[in-house]
């Protein structure tokens, strides 16, 4: 996929309603996943399922926007839009 210089306008109305837009945010390949929680990935699988999974969104007729990773060490940026929100007390979906 390749980064568009077309304005990304957000706003999510409908989590139910069929997807035609997505934003999507490359994953970090290099951090500390251990700290994260997470076991260190194979760097060129992650690539390679990233990758189809915006060829599967974009066959499906969904337009694609992919975001770079956030940088490197950012082990948990991997989400442009997370509908579930933590608290000390657990999650909120």
């Amino acid at each position: 996929m390749s980064y568009s210089s077309r304005a990304w306008t957000s706003g999510v109305r409908s989590t139910v309603a069929p997807l035609r837009r997505a934003l999507l945010v490359a994953p970090t390949l290099a951090g500390d996943f251990a700290a994260a929680g997470w076991r260190p990935p194979d760097t060129a699988l992650l690539q390679r399922q990233h990758e189809r999974f915006c060829e599967l969104l974009a066959a499906l007729g969904v337009e694609v926007e992919v975001l770079p990773a956030l940088g490197d060490g950012l082990v948990d940026s991997c989400f442009a839009y997370d509908p579930i929100f933590m608290t000390g007390c657990g999650a909120i979906v």
